[in-house]
């Protein structure tokens, strides 16, 4: 049975497959392939689900910046 008093897991914040192509402006095909390439944000699978923190995505648009010479 599971403890519903897991105050280490966050919930919170966990966003769609859908919302995070909006929000990164590309399609839910292109974020599964990156996830098949080991490439793009970093994901969690709860069972078949596929979901995405939003501050990872936070870091992921960060990470993705590059420096203009």
């Amino acid at each position: 049975m599971i403890s519903h008093s897991m105050n280490s897991v966050q919930t919170d914040g966990l966003l769609t497959e859908k919302k995070v192509a909006e929000i990164l402006c590309c399609s839910t095909p292109l974020l599964r392939k990156w996830r098949n390439l080991g490439l793009g944000p970093r994901y969690c699978k709860i069972g078949r689900l596929v979901r995405y923190a939003a501050t990872d995505i936070e870091v992921f648009v960060k990470e993705s910046y590059k420096e203009v010479a």
